[in-house]
């Protein structure tokens, strides 16, 4: 008579994912914070964020359903590096039951950092200087504070900043998910709405 072992996987928080190593399969459970294909300029996929009130993580998937913010999901797959962004590439995902949409966390400028990557978040500052194409994959606006740095913020090609409101000397607040590209750590503009004049 021979046993067979299965291999139980529990879900758990974005938060807990974060820990595990590069390479872990692992089942995550949380709510939509950035709709899928939001990224899909740069991200060259129809991913979304999967997050809670702590944090979240990028799911790479080809799939294009599951767009509505605050959906609650519990996907499977393996964690991978993607240019220094922890990304989970999916390969099983369910709806699960609930709806919540994630508040942003207010951080400083200089707190757009490893430890925030995947959180969403609120900034505020002024415009440092005008936007810089990096088309096909976006446009790169720099908010700065005289006491708390400059940090870059990253708008998806198919969200073109609007070039009244981000001129040079605008006070702004963005909200976004804080991502990393290679050795830059950004914030990224979900949709036009996440953009307001103070």
């Amino acid at each position: 008579m021979f046993l067979i072992t299965v291999a139980l996987i529990l879900a758990m928080s974005p938060h807990q994912a974060r820990r595990r190593p590069v390479g872990s399969t692992v089942v995550i459970d949380g709510f939509v914070t950035v709709q899928s294909g939001a990224f899909n300029s740069f991200m060259n996929d129809n991913g979304f964020v999967l997050g809670d009130a702590l944090t979240g993580i990028y799911v790479a998937t080809n799939n294009k359903g599951y767009r509505s913010l605050g959906t609650a999901l519990e996907v499977r797959g393996t964690l991978t590096d993607q240019n220094g962004l922890l990304v989970l590439r999916a390969n099983d995902i369910r709806l699960a039951k609930g709806h919540s949409l994630m508040r942003p966390r207010k951080i400083e400028l200089s707190q757009v950092d490893e430890i925030r990557e995947g959180q969403l978040v609120r900034i505020e500052g002024e415009v440092a200087r005008a936007p810089v194409r990096d088309l096909p994959a976006g446009y790169k606006v720099f908010l700065r504070d005289p006491s708390k740095g400059e940090v870059q913020v990253f708008f998806p090609a198919q969200i073109p900043p609007d070039p009244e409101l981000i001129a040079p000397g605008r006070m702004v607040r963005i909200v976004g998910w804080c991502s990393q590209h290679n050795d830059t750590y950004e914030v990224v503009v979900r949709s036009k709405k996440d953009v307001r004049a103070q």
